[in-house]
């Protein structure tokens, strides 16, 4: 909640709702968030913890869009936050990757020339992605990245919407050489942004995709509760997300931020219990 409560001190007319124990809902709403100028709250499945209701209330929001089907937030949780008064809108489908698909189509209703690929079997890729995607503008497309070929609902909308330039983020064993070979078809552009490491993945679209000088987000690199709601806020800031380790930042990581991106000030997504204040006073590097 400190996140939205920092970030939305006089409100929002929109809040975006995603489940808070699985990540891939929440990583695909983030550049819609954005792009709707909407915190990002969590909540378990089946419930409305009162810290969330209570922010619903105070941000004074009246649509609530919820990221997943009732499998993800239950239709209990949607009438609970129905009796608040507030128009609500679920964006779903089948699983995970028709669920990014389907909030990508409620976000950018006239299409999307550029977009950002991201495998939705493990969170770090796509929260690197989404903060670069909420700054340019642009969906996240979660897609099961061992799988050889795109899944047929991704493929027919890219199609559909004219998406020109896809950015993968991630290497081949997050996203698939074939899902690459298959974006291809119809003379789109892929540029893949990717290292050795979920580290070094996050500097490298640090680096081509966020204004310099500003603010940096560093998030921990081994769990996603407390990057989740961050995503969205450090999109609207043209601020990346990096990732680092409790104790120390990895090497690549520390270069981008002292070589690259320069920062202002940077922001700690999450307690002492997962990135020391030694990382964010010292930034001793690993």
């Amino acid at each position: 909640m400190k996140v939205s409560k920092d970030s939305y001190p006089r409100g929002a007319k929109s809040v975006v709702i995603a489940r808070s124990d699985l990540a891939p809902d929440a990583l695909s709403a983030a550049p819609f968030a954005v792009k709707q100028n909407a915190p990002v709250l969590l909540t378990p499945p089946t419930s409305l913890v009162k810290d969330t209701k209570a922010e619903i209330k105070r941000l004074g929001a009246d649509t609530v869009y919820i990221a997943g089907g009732t499998g993800a937030i239950s239709a209990a949780v949607e009438a609970e936050i129905r009796g608040m008064g507030v128009k609500i809108v679920r964006m779903a489908g089948s699983d995970r990757y028709a669920t990014s698909v389907k909030i990508a189509q409620t976000g950018w209703k006239n299409g999307s020339e550029k977009a950002f690929v991201a495998t939705g079997r493990d969170y770090p890729d796509a929260l690197s992605a989404g903060s670069a995607a909420g700054a340019t503008g642009v969906p996240v497309i979660l897609v099961d990245g061992v799988q050889k070929n795109l899944n047929a609902a991704a493929k027919s909308t890219l199609a559909k919407y004219g998406t020109k330039h896809l950015y993968i983020a991630g290497g081949n064993g997050a996203v698939s050489t074939g899902i690459e070979s298959t974006m291809r078809s119809g003379g789109k552009t892929v540029e893949r942004f990717a290292g050795a490491t979920r580290y070094e993945t996050s500097a490298a679209i640090a680096k081509q995709w966020h204004t310099k000088g500003g603010l940096v987000y560093l998030a921990t690199g081994v769990d996603f509760p407390d990057a989740l709601a961050g995503s969205a806020v450090a999109g609207a800031q043209d601020a990346p997300i990096m990732l680092t380790m409790k104790n120390c930042v990895p090497k690549p990581v520390k270069d981008t931020i002292t070589g690259t991106i320069k920062p202002q000030a940077g922001v700690v997504l999450g307690g002492t219990g997962v990135i020391s204040d030694r990382v964010l006073n010292t930034q001793p590097s690993c």
